[in-house]
């Protein structure tokens, strides 16, 4: 099943007449490309699929005039776009370059289909390159249907940490790192299409409520007036732009939908992440009805079926990596917007309708592993004990916390309570994946007395013992230790122990 049709949003309706800033049927680019045969660029990555190439050849050179005609393309556009339908709009593909080609196979091409991505194109996944790759290629052939937004991991810090760094060291070198990030510094950060549904890659700010903004062109110069190129602050309305949440509806009272007290002044807490807010359904109203606004539309967390709404279905989450991480197993979603006019003699004016529907990429069929595994059956005791100091150092060999910057984290996703056996698998299953020992890696289970920013990290003190014992019998593991850890364990502070899985050189 290709697409899910609408009653999920109900067609939305304007009188308003639209200007969009950008638009324009020409869909070929018009930008000088510095030598690169930019057709023949984007053909060596498309067609490699059908070749049985896993791996495109790609030259810095290329690489690097890409860049530079992408960061043209980008500065020559405004910070806010204001776009019109049709449109289709992706979520995170975090370097799953196989599964970006299925989705242009399944929304079609973007010679014939507009785009708009929310972020989070690179780390995670084996190919951020050539992913990052296809989407400037495409961006520089077609500016004027095609869009890049910026998310929380285009940018020094967190590609520094979660695999882009490391993937453009090992194959070419960290000054094509650095050209990749003069670009990141120049992604617009935010959308309006038709004045009608606020697109980005995290959520709202609380300073998008204060009295100064007051209507919908307020909004739209507060975030014109963000500068670029520039880096991912650590707060304000970029970082929440980038980073914000919508609250776990778990967390609302079953009977009365009520939100946790913390929510109740304001509507917004800090962020479990370590950065930026969380915000509640009131939020989303309160932003849709100042603004005039129907719908948000958002990235930033996966979602089991590719896409989950919010706030009475005023707010969506699109994710469209599929089997995200090889481990997820979620669908991939893509918010389809189709758009139609009708003129209105009597007033002079366009009526503008717009429907929105889900295409939906489902995980690639994976071919069975031939590679035995081993059983970590009964391993385990029936009842995690509390994993104090004492019992995990008893049972692994602590190795000194050295420089963080050695540690390259793996995306492993925690359960709680844990799933020990589970999580063990998938600590196999990365390692192999990344030939980690072929390389000379050691892998490591990194234990934190501080919270991660990230969402692959939890706190897991209950059953810590039972877990790197499994991780070191079964597979090898080393445990190493963030400074403090040692301490915090043996002051038993349950809230301060994070783990995450890591490779690294002995």
């Amino acid at each position: 099943m290709d697409a899910v049709p609408l009653d999920i949003i109900a067609p939305i309706a304007s009188s308003r007449i639209i200007t969009p800033v950008i638009k324009g049927s020409n869909k070929r680019s018009v930008i000088k490309t510095n030598g690169l045969a930019l057709d023949d660029f984007i053909d060596n990555l498309v067609s490699g699929k059908e070749k049985g190439v896993k791996t495109p050849i790609l030259r810095e050179a290329d690489m690097i005039n890409l860049c530079q005609l992408t960061k043209h393309v980008l500065m020559s556009q405004p910070v806010l776009l204001e776009l019109e339908g049709p449109l289709k709009v992706c979520g995170d593909v975090h370097g799953q370059f196989r599964d970006l080609l299925r989705l242009f196979d399944l929304c079609g091409s973007p010679e014939t289909t507009n785009y708009l991505f929310l972020g989070d194109y690179v780390d995670r996944g084996k190919q951020s390159l050539e992913t990052i790759c296809l989407l400037f290629a495409y961006k520089v052939k077609y500016p004027t249907t095609f869009f890049l937004l910026r998310g929380n991991h285009e940018c020094q810090a967190i590609t520094r940490i979660y695999g882009f760094f490391d993937e453009c060291k090992r194959r070419f070198n960290v000054k094509l790192w650095k050209c990749f990030l003069d670009v990141f510094n120049c992604l617009p950060v935010a959308a309006v299409i038709e004045n009608q549904i606020f697109c980005c890659h995290g959520g709202i700010s609380p300073e998008f409520l204060k009295q100064d903004i007051a209507n919908l062109e307020d909004l739209k110069q507060k975030i014109r007036s963000i500068p670029r190129p520039a880096e991912v602050p650590e707060d304000g309305v970029v970082c929440d732009l980038l980073w914000a949440d919508p609250l776990n509806p778990e967390l609302l009272d079953n009977e009365t939908e009520e939100v946790p007290q913390i929510f109740q002044e304001t509507g917004f807490a800090p962020n479990e992440r370590g950065v930026s807010y969380v915000f509640s359904p009131e939020v989303v109203d309160r932003f849709l009805t100042r603004f005039g606004l129907d719908l948000m539309v958002r990235a930033h967390q996966v979602v089991e079926d590719g896409y989950e709404f919010f706030a009475n279905r005023s707010f969506v989450t699109i994710f469209s990596a599929p089997n995200y991480c090889g481990e997820f197993d979620n669908a991939g979603g893509i918010f389809c917007l189709s758009r139609s006019v009708n003129y209105r003699p009597a007033t002079n004016e366009e009526e503008i309708d717009l429907e929105g529907s889900f295409q939906i990429l489902y995980p690639e069929a994976r071919k069975r592993s031939t590679v035995k595994r081993p059983s970590v059956t009964n391993t385990l005791p029936d009842e995690p004990h509390r994993g104090d100091y004492q019992q995990v150092s008893s049972q692994v060999r602590i190795l000194p916390p050295g420089d963080l910057a050695q540690y390259q984290p793996l995306h492993i996703p925690l359960q709680q309570p844990l799933d020990h056996q589970r999580y063990a698998a998938a600590i196999w299953t990365e390692t192999d994946n990344k030939n980690a020992t072929d390389i000379g890696w050691q892998p490591y289970l990194v234990v934190s007395p501080t919270r991660r920013s990230e969402d692959h990290a939890v706190p897991i003190l209950e059953g810590l013992s039972n877990l790197v014992a499994v991780a070191q019998s079964s597979y090898s593991l080393q445990v190493a230790w963030q400074p403090g850890t040692e301490r915090a364990l043996e002051q038993n502070k349950k809230d301060l122990h994070w783990v995450y899985l890591a490779t690294g050189h002995p």
